[in-house]
């Protein structure tokens, strides 16, 4: 008598089902648990060394510095990935963990899954833990959300990478390997890759997408790289797409693994066409796009505004600039009112009196060490930092100028200015080849007599009261723009 055949068919649903218990067992129990201190520790130093400082006050600023730490952290979870992903060579399991149902691409999923879950966790809690102090004080704006799901995104394709590499490769030499070589392309492609190519490679890597350095007040007067995030998401997803696929396809070449393979490829490759050609760059998701806004002022001297997002810091900036500008504030050709330059960068008095400023030093209560570049500002049509190149050193025969920038700033500021600055307008008048001796000025005795002049003129200026300030600024600040006036012009 014949015995009946019994099948059991699989439904989908139970496939979920067990492939969900082994996530959860992988979880509980796998290698991410254990890495979590780890996954601490890198994100730690990302934020704490590796990235700029900026204020606590600016959504976009403390966005990109967040997200950049998934560049950092991203390496190290390819490396772990590449350990666990090894396991089963390294152990001659191979030919036993053939014999169990299922496919084996459930079993790396499953493996990746529970082991990169424990770093994007990490991720985002010390996301959240960053991002609160600035939610209490921040007003303007919100977190860049497209810029953080991107950092998801670089964790899971760092992990996908790894993991098919070291199922691939199941030695103990691999993970080391695989975490060095990670960063070394992610930062390689930018150091190396020209920037007049036709194909520029360094947008493939999420380290271009954040770079190690933004300004302090990035997102707020233009948008930083806008719509990079978006299409770099879809490439990274694309990488692990490809990485797992093939693993697939190393693992039981079959119709889907294959079928899989290509449409992965073709999805990275959809994915890639964005970012490659350089034109893009200039003429596509790279074109500046300026962030609209209505200033937030405040009147001391003269009214004084700055964008919302910098209001707590309006106070200092007011009083600083108001001081600042009180001789020149009403008479011919003065100041009105103080406006941040926003985007166009350009700065000085306009013909209205309205003088636009910007900060080298960053968002901080205290500018008064920033008075002479301000300044500066005030005195210089379309002001640029003084250097000592022949093109400025031409226009800089006469040092007025830059005694009334000096006498300026320590009405703010005693003792405040720039002495190396100083040096390179001496320099300017002694050297015929000034490029040589930024920041070195040799003290020859016509130095030292010139300096000592400057000095002078400088104390004597800043000593005047405010009345007698402003009426030699009435009768002599057009001269002074024009770079007309010679030390014998000062009072």
């Amino acid at each position: 008598m014949a015995i009946p055949l019994v099948t059991h068919r699989v439904s989908p649903s139970d496939v979920v089902l067990t492939t969900l218990r082994l996530v959860w067992i992988e979880v509980r129990r796998g290698a991410g648990l254990f890495a979590v201190p780890v996954f601490f520790a890198v994100i730690w130093f990302a934020l704490n060394v590796y990235v700029e400082s900026t204020s606590s006050l600016l959504w976009p600023a403390a966005s990109l510095n967040v997200a950049f730490t998934a560049v950092l952290l991203a390496p190290v979870v390819a490396g772990l990935l590449a350990w666990e992903g090894g396991r089963e060579g390294r152990r001659r399991m191979g030919d036993l963990l053939v014999t169990m149902p299922g496919h084996a691409i459930r079993r790396d999923l499953a493996r990746w899954v529970g082991t990169t879950a424990w770093a994007i966790l990490a991720y985002v809690t010390y996301g959240v833990y960053a991002l609160l102090p600035v939610a209490r004080a921040a007003t303007w704006g919100g977190p860049m959300w497209d810029a953080l799901a991107l950092g998801v995104a670089v964790i899971a394709a760092a992990g996908a990478i790894g993991y098919a590499v070291g199922v691939t490769v199941p030695s103990r030499f691999v993970p080391p390997v695989v975490t060095v070589a990670l960063y070394g392309i992610v930062v390689g492609l930018v150091a190396l890759q020209p920037d007049d190519q036709v194909f520029d490679l360094k947008y493939l890597t999420p380290y271009s997408a954040f770079g190690t350095y933004w300004p302090s007040d990035v997102g707020l007067y233009q948008q930083f790289q806008p719509d990079i995030f978006i299409p770099m998401t879809a490439w990274m997803l694309a990488v692990g797409a490809v990485a797992f696929s093939a693993l697939a396809l190393l693992r039981s070449v079959t119709r889907a693994s294959q079928g899989a393979v290509v449409a992965a490829a073709v999805f990275a490759l959809a994915a890639a066409t964005p970012l490659v050609p350089a034109a893009q760059h200039e003429n596509g998701w790279m074109r500046p796009r300026l962030v609209t806004y209505e200033p937030v002022c405040q009147t001391e001297t003269i009214q004084v505004c700055v964008h919302p997002a910098l209001e707590p810091l309006l106070p200092g900036y007011a009083a600083t600039i108001g001081a600042l500008v009180a001789p020149i504030a009403g008479v011919p050709g003065g100041v009105v009112r103080a406006l941040p330059t926003g985007a166009s960068g350009q700065t000085g008095v306009s013909a209205d009196g309205t003088f636009r400023f910007y900060l080298w030093t960053g968002l901080t209560d205290d500018i008064t060490t920033s008075s002479g570049w301000l300044a500066e500002q005030l005195v210089i049509p379309g002001s640029g930092r003084f250097d000592s190149t022949p093109e400025s050193c031409a226009g800089w025969q006469t040092n007025a100028r830059f005694v009334v920038i000096q006498a300026l700033a320590h009405r703010v500021s005693p003792g405040s200015g720039y002495p190396d600055e100083r040096g390179q307008i001496i320099t300017c008048e002694m050297v015929p080849n000034p490029m040589m001796f930024q920041g070195f000025v040799p003290e020859t005795p016509e130095i030292q007599a010139m300096r000592s002049e400057i000095t002078a003129a400088i104390d004597r200026f800043a000593a005047l009261p405010l009345d007698q300030q402003r009426a030699w600024f009435a009768d002599n600040l057009v001269a002074l723009r024009a770079g007309d006036l010679t030390l014998e012009d000062l009072p």
